[in-house]
C-alpha cells in the first residue's frame, strides 16, 4: 500500500495516512475526467499560450510591434518574452504551426525527462516512486502535467533547465548552475532569484560569478534597448501593465505580495474603505520581506556552521533554500512548481517539527493535504508559507530541523 506519510504504524496514522491517498486519488480522477471531457474532447483551444509565442516571431518577422495592447487590455493576450529572444528567433514565424507545435512537443518530453531524472536523482522518492508522477500530471488542478502540457507553456522548457543546473549545483559544478540560471534569466529575469542558492549551501565567496552573469544580462538587455528603444519601451511598458497590482488583473499571480494587497484590499472592503495598497506600498512590502528573509535565514544556516561536504544536509538545505525562494516568487502562478515538488514532499517527509508524535504526524498530514487536496490557486503558496514558518518555530525551539551543526 502506497503511503504518503511514511513510518507510523498505529491505527489512528494509518487510518489519516488512507484518508490522505484516497483524497489525492479524488483529486487525480476528478481532475483528469475534466481534463479529458472539457480539453481534449471538448471545445478548448489547444497550445494557446504556445500560439501567443508563435503569433510574436510572425509579427515581429513582419516588423510589428508585438507588444503594443491598449485598454481594456485583457482581452488582448500577447507574448511577454524579451526583445532579444524575439528578434533572434523570429525566423521560427516562418514555420508551419503544426510543426511548431511538433518541435514543441519534443522539448516537453525532454523537459520531462530532465525533470524527473532531477526529482528521483536528488530526492529519496522510493516510496512512491510509482505515485509520484500523478502529483505531476493530475494534482493542482491538473494545470501544471496534463494542464500545462495542452496549454502550451514554456515553463516545463525553462525549469527542466533549472532542474538540471540544480542537480550540477548539488555536485558544487557551481558556474554550470550559474550559466544555466543566466540562460532561463533571459527569458524571465526573476529566474534571477535562483542565484540565493550557490550562496545558501556554499558561501558567500560565489557571488562574485554569479554577479557577473548579472551583468551579462543587463548588458544584453542594454544592447536590446539600443537596437530597438521602441520595441524595448513597449515591452517593459507590457510587464507593467500585467504586473499591476489590482484586484482585476488576471496576471498577477498568487505571490505574498498580491497576498498582502488582497488582504488589505478584504479588510478596506469590510469598512467600506478603498486601501487597495498602491504599487509603491506593495513594491516596498515585497523588497523589504525579502530582504529580512533570505538575509536572516542565511545568517542562521550560514555555511561556515555546518559540513558542506555532507550530502544529506546539503540535500536538507538545498530543499530549504528551494521552499524561501518559492515562498517569495514574483507572479507565482501553478506552472512554477516543477521543481519545488520533490523538494516540499522531501522537507514533509524528512523534518520532525513537534516532540510529540500525534501533533508530528497531524501537521505533516495539513502540510500534504493542503499541498495535494486543496484545488484552489492560494493553496500553494499557503502550503509554502506555513511549512517555512514550521522549519523556523522548530529552530526557535531549538528542535534544529534541518539538523545542521553549529
Amino acid at each position: 500500500m502506497f503511503e504518503l506519510i511514511v513510518g507510523n504504524k498505529k491505527k489512528i496514522f494509518k487510518f489519516f495516512n488512507f484518508l490522505l491517498l484516497i483524497s489525492f486519488i479524488w483529486i487525480i480522477f476528478i481532475n483528469s475526467s475534466y481534463f479529458f471531457e472539457k480539453i481534449i474532447f471538448g471545445n478548448h483551444e489547444h497550445f494557446f499560450d504556445l500560439k501567443l509565442v508563435h503569433n510574436s516571431f510572425i509579427e515581429t518577422l513582419n516588423g510589428k510591434n508585438t507588444y503594443e495592447i491598449y485598454p481594456p487590455y485583457y482581452d488582448q493576450p500577447t507574448t511577454s518574452l524579451p526583445p532579444h529572444f524575439l528578434l533572434i528567433f523570429k525566423n521560427l514565424g516562418n514555420t508551419d504551426w503544426l510543426i511548431f507545435v511538433k518541435y514543441f512537443i519534443f522539448l516537453q518530453i525532454l523537459s520531462y525527462i530532465l525533470l524527473f531524472y532531477y526529482s528521483y536523482k536528488l530526492f529519496p522518492l522510493e516510496k512512491i516512486k510509482y505515485l509520484y508522477p500523478f502529483m505531476y500530471f493530475f494534482g493542482f488542478n491538473f494545470s501544471l502535467g496534463l494542464g500545462g502540457t495542452v496549454v502550451g507553456n514554456i515553463a516545463i522548457i525553462l525549469y527542466s533547465i533549472v532542474s538540471l543546473g540544480i542537480v550540477y549545483l548539488f555536485r558544487k559544478k557551481i558556474l554550470i548552475f550559474n550559466f544555466l540560471i543566466f540562460l532561463v534569466a533571459l527569458f524571465k529575469f526573476y529566474f534571477l532569484l535562483f542565484y540565493f542558492l550557490p550562496v545558501f549551501l556554499y558561501g558567500i565567496k560565489y557571488i562574485k560569478s554569479i554577479f557577473i552573469f548579472i551583468a551579462l544580462l543587463i548588458l544584453i538587455n542594454f544592447i536590446s534597448y539600443n537596437n530597438n528603444p521602441e520595441l524595448f519601451k513597449s515591452w517593459l511598458d507590457l510587464l507593467e501593465i500585467q504586473t499591476a497590482r489590482n484586484s482585476y488583473n488576471p496576471w498577477i499571480g498568487s505571490d505574498i505580495t498580491q497576498a498582502f494587497a488582497s488582504v488589505s484590499w478584504k479588510i478596506g472592503t469590510f469598512f467600506n474603505i478603498d486601501i487597495y495598497p498602491k504599487a509603491w506600498v506593495s513594491n516596498s512590502f515585497y523588497f523589504t520581506i525579502t530582504a529580512i528573509i533570505f538575509s536572516s535565514i542565511f545568517f542562521i544556516y550560514n555555511p561556515k556552521y555546518r559540513n558542506t561536504k555532507d550530502l544529506d544536509q546539503n540535500l536538507t538545505i538545498l530543499s530549504f533554500g528551494l521552499l524561501t525562494i518559492f515562498l517569495l516568487y514574483p507572479r507565482l502562478m501553478i506552472y512554477d512548481f516543477f521543481v519545488i515538488i520533490p523538494a516540499y514532499y522531501f522537507l514533509v517527509i524528512k523534518i520532525n517539527f513537534f516532540e510529540n508524535k500525534n501533533k508530528n504526524f497531524f501537521s505533516k498530514f495539513i502540510l500534504l493535504f493542503i499541498f495535494l487536496c486543496v484545488q484552489d490557486t492560494h493553496s500553494g503558496l499557503c502550503s509554502f508559507a506555513l511549512l517555512f514558518f514550521l522549519i523556523l518555530f522548530a529552530e526557535y525551539k531549538k528542535r534544529n530541523p534541518l539538523k545542521l551543526m553549529r
